[in-house]
């Protein structure tokens, strides 16, 4: 996710990013500055808002507990989010996709390995980028259908 897409900017979710956050927020703290540790909450509050919107996850929880706990709360979301891509198998995004045309939202994804039991078609994308991505067989491709 970089910045041109819908989530958080890389490098806020970044754990360097969180420590300096908490760095920053205890020595405003003991100036009388402190005030712009409010600012830095609805960043922090914001980011984790669009990171758990943009991977499909509920955001409710997390965001009111960094709103609420702070620099503590973001460290512990920064380690805690998960890292890498989602992969779908292509029965999973049929699934996902039936789900957002119904108007619901995405449930929260599953990393399961991925079976060879889908022959290599078009299906739904998983990623919701576009109507419908290329399962080679083994994996998503980046070719995609509008």
């Amino acid at each position: 996710m970089g910045s041109g897409s819908k989530g958080a900017p890389d490098w806020a979710l970044e754990p360097a990013a969180a420590w300096g956050y908490l760095v920053v927020a205890v020595v405003l703290a003991s100036t009388p500055a402190a005030a712009l540790i409010l600012v830095l909450l609805v960043l922090a509050t914001v980011f984790t808002y669009l990171d758990r919107s943009a991977h499909g996850f509920p955001a409710f929880w997390w965001t009111v507990g960094v709103f609420v706990f702070g620099p503590l709360a973001y460290l512990a979301f920064v380690y805690k989010r998960p890292r890498g891509p989602v992969i779908y198998s292509p029965e999973a995004a049929v699934s996902q996709q039936a789900r957002l045309v119904r108007g619901l939202p995405p449930q929260a994804p599953e990393p399961t390995p991925v079976s060879g039991a889908a022959s290599a078609d078009w299906y739904p994308d998983p990623k919701g980028e576009a109507r419908l991505r290329y399962w080679d067989g083994a994996a998503w491709t980046d070719r995609t259908e509008l």
